[in-house]
């Protein structure tokens, strides 16, 4: 079942409360996520909060200053500038080669605000700090996580059916059924690179990779055999297609995300 997206709903209630502070949203020491606008399309860029100026580091700007930032994204590299305004507003600047990824990529987005029209809904931007200087950065559409949970987890199809290639065969399955939102949730936390080998198909296939990964639930929803609450932190980590079938190739023993990055070091040594 894919979900109807609450547009009504802001970051802070979208993440169930956690300190907000205009389009912005702290998930943790290191990550922000921030809500795109229009100025985020049309002015390349975006204002600061006075609540959030401490995540970009204590460094003081004098009115008309700027410093540099390096954004990293999908195996690239985004120069970007802090500046200190005259009315005393600090903004975030990105160039014309980010502005560009923004507009192809969103341009249903982009086409709806040059018409003079407000879009459906506004994607996200996820910040995660290496330090002071360098960040690295996704972009998030609420609506493609959606549809990619369609492919999302194994088939848990309760029997298998052997039978030739190509024939037509009926069965019953038992299905369990996720929420979307907590997948969204759950890459807006922790991103979209693999928790078990640190693949990243953005880095790999570029834009068509960019914002995909399988989201893999630590207690399996069929192991508890009912209804639970899901907390996206804690219970949802994201997994490339590859270690989320070796976690559940034995359908009688899920893999512990511990013993999978074990394994992989030790092929990596080998």
């Amino acid at each position: 079942m894919v979900d109807e997206i609450d547009r009504s709903k802001s970051l802070a209630d979208f993440f169930d409360g956690k300190r907000s502070s205009g389009s912005f949203t702290w998930i943790s020491d290191s990550v922000l996520i921030k809500r795109m606008d229009r100025s985020a399309f049309i002015h390349h860029g975006t204002h600061i909060p006075l609540d959030v100026l401490s995540y970009w580091g204590g460094r003081h700007l004098d009115i008309g200053d700027s410093r540099p930032v390096e954004m990293h994204m999908a195996g690239h590299s985004f120069a970007m500038k802090l500046t200190r305004e005259h009315m005393g507003r600090t903004r975030l600047f990105w160039l014309s080669d980010f502005s560009a990824i923004i507009r192809n990529r969103f341009s249903d987005v982009y086409t709806a605000l040059v018409d003079g029209q407000q879009p459906v809904l506004f994607p996200i931007l996820r910040f995660d700090k290496i330090d002071d200087d360098h960040y690295t950065l996704e972009l998030i559409d609420e609506k493609e996580i959606t549809r990619d949970a369609t492919l999302d987890e194994e088939d848990q199809q309760d029997s298998i059916v052997n039978t030739r290639d190509g024939r037509v065969i009926h069965y019953n399955s038992k299905r369990y059924e996720r929420d979307p939102g907590n997948r969204r949730r759950a890459i807006a936390i922790h991103g979209t690179t693999c928790f078990g080998c640190g693949f990243n198909f953005g880095r790999t296939y570029g834009e068509l990779g960019d914002g995909f990964i399988e989201i893999h639930h630590i207690l399996p929803l069929s192991f508890a055999g009912e209804a639970i609450i899901v907390d996206p932190k804690n219970d949802l980590v994201p997994l490339c297609p590859n270690c989320h079938r070796m976690i559940h190739r034995r359908r009688d023993q899920v893999l512990r995300l511990d013993d999978l990055r074990a394994m992989i070091r030790g092929a990596w040594h080998d």
